[in-house]
Parts: structure tokens; sequence; C-alpha cells
């Protein structure tokens, strides 16, 4: 027998079975559970399957950061295999993507051709669908029909957070120069005309975007990625889908929108369906992202807060009844296609009636987010439960009350950060580089982090307060749950108040999330 496979246990090739499954290596999968039969049952390799073996072992070695992407820190039997399989340097050519998909890229990949080149992906988060997205991108570029050109991509995101990760990703995985992609937002406006490949902040996309296809693109096929695109539904941003696109993708953990019918009217229509879904579970189960607690930490608001929360919900009550009476076409609708019709109408109709419910709403949502209920179970979790050691992200919804945690941890002696809108852009950046670089360990964010911020070094996650919207609670809660070597879980807790938020976790999404929860 080869000297390279002596001193191997059954269980190795088990380990190893299973991370190839995780990346669609189905055959090689099979053939590893096989020699971990042999080797517990029979203490040795058969000689007929050595050969195959080693060309097994040699390509799962040759996938890049195989070894580092275990989700068993400092995994022996991952390093083995690279150390005694590999066989020899990652040659990167311009166009051709330097990752291995994972089975779940592969497959949706799949459905995406079938689908005629349109489909959203609905994916959680942290599980690689801008690996994915590139994988497209590659898979047209060398294709023969745009060898000699004839192709631009056109990516577009709803911040500037997202378009750099897309220009540092783009870069590195498809191994192509700064000058072949272009970037257009508020304060960077390149010249798009020469461009292979270009990314717009969307606030930018929907005033140019006409413009640029009919000077610089209408020759070409044009494939659009929408990033985080149940952004995208709105009547303003919707305006992206003014122009012809030969492909489609849209990505999103939660593609569907809650407040009105953006989704059916104009996401669906223009992207094309939802082609493939990967869950929390199926990510969990491939090691993907990592395991995670989630701790409910249950208030009750103060009497005068409750009493203000009343006195609200008698007026909404009220004018419930006023608007039904005036719109027979609400009557016995459910409360979420209840919201979404109201929006239709207030679309069309700009009604002050359909107005002053809106705003006696965000009142209502307002007296829970600042509640002081919620402000003492924070200050009792950074007193009572260790956090001092741990690397927090805090989310909150009002700038004010952000500014006060970070204000109360500070003379705590926390080392603590903020970042919000308000903030200069450059004191938010070295906000952020701190965090990542373990300057400190706390950070406080409002809305403006909830897409786009990778800190796969972050433990725990606090959400003080939240919007109704599954999709933000779920984007708040993935912000920390990407793979770190040095992670053995995430921890999430979830400050909510009682009789009023507490129906959030039976939606199916949110309630699916919890159910993969650590005991």
């Amino acid at each position: 027998m080869v000297a390279k496979l002596n001193n191997w246990k059954g269980w190795h090739f088990h380990h190893l079975a299973r991370r190839a499954r995780t990346f669609g290596l189905d055959e090689i999968a099979h053939l590893l559970e096989k020699t971990g039969w042999e080797l517990t049952k029979k203490k040795n390799i058969p000689e007929e399957i050595v050969p195959d073996l080693e060309k097994a072992l040699t390509r799962i070695a040759s996938i890049r950061n195989f070894n580092k992407t275990c989700d068993r820190p400092d995994c022996e039997v991952c390093r083995r295999v690279v150390d005694e399989f590999f066989s020899g340097e990652f040659l990167d050519l311009p166009w051709k993507l330097s990752v291995e998909l994972y089975r779940w890229q592969k497959e949706a990949k799949k459905a995406w051709w079938e689908n005629g080149g349109k489909g959203i992906v609905k994916v959680v988060t942290g599980a690689g669908k801008t690996i994915f997205a590139l994988s497209l991108i590659s898979d047209l570029f060398n294709s023969e029909a745009y060898r000699d050109g004839g192709l631009r991509v056109i990516i577009i995101v709803p911040t500037t957070v997202l378009l750099d990760q897309w220009l540092i990703e783009t870069m590195d995985k498809l191994h192509i120069p700064r000058e072949n992609i272009g970037v257009f937002y508020g304060k960077e406006k390149e010249n798009v005309g020469d461009k292979d490949i270009v990314i717009y902040v969307v606030n930018s996309a929907r005033r140019y975007l006409k413009n640029h296809y009919e000077r610089f693109f209408r020759h070409d096929d044009l494939f659009l990625i929408a990033d985080e695109c149940h952004r995208y539904g709105s009547k303003e941003n919707s305006r992206i889908f003014e122009i012809p696109f030969s492909y489609t993708l849209g990505l999103s953990a939660t593609p569907e929108r809650y407040g009105d019918y953006g989704f059916e009217e104009k996401l669906v229509p223009n992207l094309g369906n939802v082609i493939y879904t990967y869950t929390y579970s199926e990510a969990l189960k491939d090691g993907i992202i990592s395991p995670y607690k989630i701790i409910r930490l249950m208030v009750n608001i103060t009497p005068s807060e409750e009493y203000a929360y009343q006195e609200l919900t008698e007026k909404i009550n009220k004018l419930t009844r006023a608007l039904v009476h005036k719109y027979p076409e609400l009557k016995g609708v459910s409360q979420t296609n209840f919201i979404k019709q109201l929006n239709k109408l207030h679309e069309k109709t700009e009604d002050e009636l359909i107005t002053k419910y809106i705003v006696l709403l965000s009142q209502r949502k307002s007296i829970i987010h600042v509640s002081k209920s919620k402000l003492y179970a924070l200050k009792w979790l950074f007193s009572e439960e260790g956090l001092s050691k741990e690397k927090v992200l805090v989310f909150h919804e009002r700038i004010e009350t952000a500014e006060y945690i970070f204000e109360y941890l500070k003379k705590l002696g926390f080392d603590v950060g903020i970042y919000h809108s308000k903030i200069p852009l450059k004191e938010r950046l070295a906000n952020i580089s701190e965090f990542k670089d373990k300057k400190i360990n706390v950070l406080i964010a409002c809305r403006a982090l909830d897409e786009g911020f990778d800190v796969p070094t972050a433990e725990t996650g606090i959400i003080v307060a939240g919007t109704t919207s599954v999709r933000q609670w779920i984007q708040r809660m993935g912000r920390i749950l990407r793979k770190s070597p040095s992670k053995e879980y995430s921890k999430i807790y979830v400050i909510f108040a009682n009789l009023v938020e507490q129906d959030i976790f039976t939606e199916r999404d949110l309630a699916d999330f919890e159910r993969e929860a650590i005991g």
C-alpha cells in the first residue's frame, strides 16, 4: 500500500466523505465512506481501490482553503489531506473562478441554467451567494457565445458597503484587473462605457442606468445581478427594470416583501420565480454556517408606555374601521395583506387618511423601540452575562437610543464603537475596522449594518429593537452566523416586549430559524 495511506482511521474517511458531500462531490464521498467502512470492519484498505482513493484525496486536497473551512477547528484530518495529497500551486486564470463550489451552489446553478438564465435564489446569509453569482459570470464569459465580447454584467446593490465587498470579491475570485470593473454611486461615478462589469448602488442605478443603456450597453447582452433583491420591489427602485436584460439573477435571504406587492408585481415578472431555496437547516447540516443559540429575554413595558400604546391602538382601530368603510376591498383580509393593500391604495390615491394610519403605526412602534424595560434588560445582560470577553454586535432602531447605549457602555469600561448613518463616513469605516481587528469588542449598530456587513469572528448578537419585518430579524441574526475557526457557536439574545412582539416568533421563516438553534 502507498505509504501516504498508512495510519489512517475509519472515522477520518467518514469525516472527509461528509466534507466532500458539502461540495457536491458525491462519487468521491461514496468511495471515502466505503474506505472508512473497510478500515473500521476489516482494518485495511483493499488494494483494488487504492488508485481511485489516491485520486479522490488529491481532488479534495486541491479545493482551495479545504483545511481552513472545516467546521472542526484546526482539523488534523483535513490538514493531513492537504499536506500529503495537494499536488502543487493553484493556477489563477482571468475570468476563471478560483473557488470550489458548495453542493447547494452547483444545484442552484443547474436550476438557473434550466430556467433560461433567470430566477431568484433564496439563500441564507453567510452561505456564499456572492461566490455563486461570480460562478455564473465566469461561465458566461468563458462560453463560446462571448469569447469575443458582447456581454456586460450589471450588479446592483443597496449600499456602498456591499458595493465595496462586491468589488473586492470580483477582483479577487475572478482574477480580473480593477480597470475591467466600473463603480457608480453618489461620490464615485466612473466612466462605465468600456467596463465588462459595472456595480451600481441602487439610488444611482434608478437614475442613470437607462441613460447608460442607451449610450453604452444597447448593443450587448446584459446580465443583471440584483443583490438583496427584496429592496427593488418599491415603486422607485423598480425603475432599474426599465431596460431589457438577457440574463437575470435575484439574490436574497428573504426575497418576499411584507408591506406591499412588490415581490409579486415587480420582482417575479422582472427577475423570474424563486428557483432555488437554501435553508438554515441545510446550511447547518453542511457545516457552512456556525451553530447558534437563541436566548429570548421577555420584558414588560412600563405602565406609562402601556397606557400610551393602548391609546394609540384605540386610534388605529377606529381608523381601521373608517378605512374598511371607505375601501370595501379591505374587508376580511389578513393583517399582512391589509398593510399590502393599504400601501397599494396609498400609492394610487395619496389618501391623507391612509397617511395618518401609517403615522400612527410608526408612533406605536416607537414606544416599543425606546422602552425603558428593554434598556434595563440590556444593562442586565452586560453586567451579568460576562460579555466583556466576547465580540458583540448590538442592534437598535433609533439613533438617539443607540448613542445612549454607546455612552453607557463606554462609562462601564467596555471597548465600544458605534455605526449609524449620521456618523461621518471616515469615522464609520474606522469603527468597523477596529471591530474587525479586535481593538473594540462591542459595536452598536442601527439599520445601516442590516445588510452587507461581514464579521465572521463576531460571537454574540443582541437585538434590542427591531421592526415587525421577519426579513430584518433574519438579516440581523445572519450577521453573526458566518464561520470562524475560533468560534464554536454563536449566541443571539432577543429582547422583546411581552404581548406586543412575541407574535413575530410564529412567522414561518423565523420559526424555522429558531427551531434549528442549539437547545
